[in-house]
């Protein structure tokens, strides 16, 4: 995705890809795994804007990067799920003023 005017939006350029994979085991077909990524860069007119606050909390925002791996879990006929979720986020808020980090999740969903 891109912007025609970048001077109007803060990421003028964001990307996703990912994969999706249902049955990824004999053994559990209703299962799906999944993998993806995504990037964006901030514009340049919001990074000259932040260069004139330098005691701001953000800092001045270039890019982020976000890599995602997923599997969901079925159990009772498909009735309920359990999906654990791991992200690793490479310059989170774009500043480089937090290191890189882990990002762990899970959801829980019943199905009547």
């Amino acid at each position: 995705m891109g912007s025609t005017d970048p001077s109007v939006v803060q990421l003028p350029f964001f990307c996703t890809a990912g994969v999706e994979v249902r049955g990824p085991l004999q053994s559990r077909p209703a299962d799906w795994c999944g993998a993806g990524a995504a990037y964006g860069s901030f514009s340049h007119q919001l990074q000259e804007a932040q260069e004139q606050q330098p005691d701001s909390a953000t800092g001045v925002q270039d890019h982020e990067l976000a890599l995602e791996a997923t599997y969901r879990f079925y159990f009772e006929k498909n009735a309920m799920f359990f999906q654990p979720d791991l992200q690793y986020v490479v310059h989170p808020g774009g500043s480089g003023r937090t290191k890189d980090t882990v990002v762990l999740g899970c959801q829980l969903g019943f199905n009547f």
